[in-house]
């Protein structure tokens, strides 16, 4: 071979050499910024039920008259189905699978609601429907 020619493929090579580490720093840094932006995500989702834990405990405690304790507890369950909601859920879009199993999924989401309610509430319920008819039937009785 020429030196002409060993010159030539020297060259090439320390070209191609170049462009792989170039693309391999390019990888590298796509690769850093996708992980910061998902972190970043992480933290907002983390924050975002933080805020909604808070907005449920507050919710149990003020409108239904529970303890802070069972509140806690009762929200803490509450954000779990929620999640697995929401889990199904992005699994259908992500999926590209119809959405007809959408309402379904709601309405397992507020059974889900419905069976982790403390039977105390049911029976406070139950107790201000007697107190209701009772106040009807007094006040029935005192029209007579």
């Amino acid at each position: 071979m020429t030196p002409m020619l060993l010159i030539i493929l020297a060259d090439a090579l320390i070209i191609l050499l170049l462009l792989l580490i170039t693309l391999i720093v390019l990888a590298w840094r796509r690769k850093k910024f996708q992980h910061a932006q998902l972190e970043a995500l992480l933290e907002q989702v983390a924050n975002l039920e933080l805020a909604r834990k808070k907005q449920l405990i507050r919710y149990l405690c003020e409108h239904q008259q529970m303890a802070e304790q069972a509140a806690t507890e009762l929200s803490a369950d509450f954000l779990e189905a929620e999640k697995q909601f929401l889990y199904v859920y992005t699994e259908q879009q992500l999926g590209c699978q119809p959405v007809s199993g959408f309402y379904t999924n709601v309405c397992q989401l507020l059974d889900k609601y419905l069976q982790l309610l403390p039977d105390s509430l049911t029976a406070e319920e139950e107790q201000k429907a007697d107190s209701a008819k009772q106040n009807k039937i007094v006040s029935q009785d005192k029209e007579r």
